[in-house]
């Protein structure tokens, strides 16, 4: 029963990306308009959610949602967005989009040093055998 009430949450939050998106217009004059790729991945979204939901029961798997290190992870990854959201309009998009790489690198991959290089004994930043 969950999982068909998030496929119905997918189907409604596609829907509506779609049907906002219409109002900002879709194909202009000039080209596409603002409107045109939020509608659609939000055809896309609504699309994934009626072929999820219509798919048969014996195929429905639960979710299994992240635990431990995989949760943290999922957490970090949210932070550096809501982060990056959040300083874009303060620091603009390149300083803002600098800080959350750095945080998701962090979060995701376990690196060290500040921008993901791995430093040797003698002091050289250098990829570690290609892992960075």
């Amino acid at each position: 029963m969950f999982e068909r009430a998030l496929n119905a949450f997918w189907i409604l939050l596609g829907a509506a990306a779609a049907a906002y998106a219409w109002t900002l217009g879709l194909i202009g004059a000039a080209g596409p308009e603002s409107g045109l790729f939020p509608f659609l991945a939000g055809l896309i979204i609504m699309g994934a959610g009626v072929v999820l939901l219509l798919r048969p029961l014996s195929e429905h798997i639960a979710p299994d949602f992240p635990r431990g290190d995989a949760l943290w992870r999922v957490l970090g990854v949210i932070a550096g967005l809501a982060f990056m959201a959040i300083t874009i309009p303060f620091l603009g998009f390149a300083v803002a989009g600098f800080i959350t790489m750095v945080i998701l690198l962090h979060t995701v991959h376990s690196v060290s040093g500040i921008c993901g290089c791995r430093f040797h004994n003698d002091g050289h930043p250098a990829a570690h055998r290609g892992k960075i």
